[in-house]
């Protein structure tokens, strides 16, 4: 199977939710299964980049955050560009490992238009992520994060909450 995999924190990954992912991704591909990550560039690098023959990495253009001293980057894709590497890699499902940003919604909405099925997995708490870039760790700034996750989860065909704790999130 080929599995999309997106998150803005990957490779290199940013606290616990980055790590989180790359394990995932490492037991895909343990399994046997093809995956096309889409993440964000970061400052040097641009494009496609191939890990290993069952594992690639889209790197596409992003901006910094404000207020995590250049760390966190998130991804503003063309969804053009996005339709035309999912049919190209023949990927089968989406798997959004981050549900509050515009590449996860731009991947969401290219999966759909080429009928393939979308998979959200909820584990973002906003304030442990707000917490590790200080300045954005504002009880308004956790407050839309939490909103924002909300609205986005309509978006893909299924939602995964691994834990009790995280179900209590949507």
């Amino acid at each position: 199977m080929t599995i999309a995999f997106v998150s803005d924190n990957v490779y290199p990954s940013i606290g616990g939710q980055g790590v989180s992912a790359e394990r995932f991704i490492e037991r895909l591909t343990e399994c046997g299964h093809r995956v096309v990550v889409f993440t964000t560039r970061t400052h040097w690098r641009l494009g496609r980049e191939e890990r290993s023959p069952l594992l690639s990495v889209y790197r596409c253009f992003g901006m910094v955050v404000p207020g995590t001293r250049r760390r966190m980057r998130l991804a503003l894709p063309f969804v053009g560009s996005l339709i035309r590497i999912l049919r190209r890699e023949g990927v089968d499902v989406v798997h959004l490992n981050v549900s509050t940003t515009f590449l996860g919604a731009s991947v969401v909405s290219a999966a759909k238009l080429l009928g393939i099925p979308t998979l959200a997995y909820v584990h973002t708490q906003a304030d442990n992520l707000t917490r590790e870039f200080g300045l954005l760790h504002q009880p308004v700034v956790v407050q839309l994060f939490n909103s924002a996750q909300n609205a986005f989860l309509w978006l893909p065909d299924a939602v995964v909450a691994p834990t009790a704790f995280a179900a209590a999130l949507l």
